[in-house]
């Protein structure tokens, strides 16, 4: 703790063990019972029961980086412009000819001077394959490549399809099976899909019809011996029967070479092939079974779309490179499916605008 201008050491109980000097270290902290300490113009070490272990008498004395807990107690130390690694008994491990020197492991060092740099490992051996004409003392938490496994991730999404299922979506399945995926009825009225997420990929669970419908809430007052009647809301029922159409699905590659949406689809194709899925029309693959596939990409999100009645599907999604700007609007992805042809409560026209087979 700081106290005026000095660094105090106190017990758990609060009680002061000693001073362990300039206030300057007071950002420095306690690490296997030892503290680097500051005298104002050099530096030492100190035991906890503020034993001085070496007197300040370097210019410099880093201690342990976090995260290297079970190292022997050794310390980057400087003299001038020189520097070396020492331990806690003073004790020189890498010799003071170095103009870098850097704690990697419990058991590795990054030295350097004007030439090269190389590691070391306690006894001042160079265990480097190679040396290094560059380095920096900046830590990197994460490397991000721009590789990307087309070939793994064509797999990864042809797993969740069959001739006639996509992810948990089987042909012949009604909304009942998803509701417990839809928000509330309220937030589903005149909407013909559910979303989901699995496995990296954004879901969207499309259906004939739309999913949840309104009715019209009256409510009555009396005034001066009248009783009169208003709308005061709606109160919303989820349509069970609602028939699977398609199931959508997408996911992100824009940190990726932009090359990657195409190598993708390549990859994904032979995927396809193998479940038994041919290319018909430009980016359709339909499968003899009757259910069909496109594949479609914009801005580095790739979109996948499955469609139960492969005769619904009737144009493919559009393919539009990173370095391509957009042209055209797509006005449907999919025919409509023919609501009095399906098996499902009648729903009022007034939802029919709003289907989500258009963008």
């Amino acid at each position: 703790m700081k106290k005026d201008d000095k660094c105090v050491a106190l017990d758990k109980k609060g009680e002061r063990k000693g001073n362990v000097g300039n206030s300057s270290s007071a950002s420095r902290r306690v690490d296997n019972g030892l503290i680097v300490y500051y005298d104002g113009e050099s530096y030492g070490l100190k035991d906890k029961d503020m034993n001085t272990l070496i007197r300040a008498k370097y210019d410099g004395l880093e201690e342990m980086p976090d995260g290297v807990y079970d190292m022997p107690a050794l310390f980057v130390a400087a003299k001038g412009d020189m520097m070396g690694v020492i331990d806690k008994e003073d004790k020189e491990i890498v010799p003071f000819d170095q103009k870098v020197a850097i704690v990697l492991d419990e058991d590795r060092f990054l030295v350097g001077n004007e030439k090269s740099c190389a590691i070391v490992d306690l006894n001042n051996k160079d265990v480097s394959k190679d040396n290094f004409k560059k380095v920096s003392t900046e830590s990197c938490y994460s490397v991000t490549s721009n590789y990307y496994d087309a070939e793994g991730a064509a797999k990864n999404l042809a797993c969740y399809i069959t001739a006639n299922s996509c992810f948990d979506a089987k042909s012949g399945d009604v909304f009942k099976k998803f509701v417990g995926k839809a928000n509330s009825a309220e937030s589903s009225a005149g909407s013909y899909y559910v979303n989901d997420n699995k496995d990296g990929f954004s879901l969207s669970y499309e259906f004939e019809e739309p999913i949840a419908v309104s009715m019209p809430k009256y409510s009555t007052y009396e005034f001066w011996g009248s009783t009169y009647r208003y709308q005061s809301g709606y109160n919303y029922n989820y349509n069970m029967n609602s028939k699977i159409a398609a199931v959508r699905a997408v996911f992100d590659v824009s940190e990726y070479a932009v090359n990657s949406e195409e190598r993708f689809v390549a990859a994904f194709e032979k995927e396809l092939n193998k479940l038994g899925f041919k290319a018909s029309t430009p980016g359709i693959y339909r499968h003899p079974k009757g259910a069909a596939i496109s594949v479609g990409y914009e801005e580095g999100e790739i979109t996948m779309l499955y469609v139960f009645n492969g005769k619904n599907l009737t144009k493919a999604l559009e393919r539009v490179p990173r370095d391509k700007v957009k042209t055209e609007t797509r006005s449907t992805d999919y025919d409509e499916v023919d609501s009095a042809a399906a098996d499902t409560m009648m729903v009022d026209s007034t939802y029919a605008d709003s289907a989500a087979y258009y963008e």
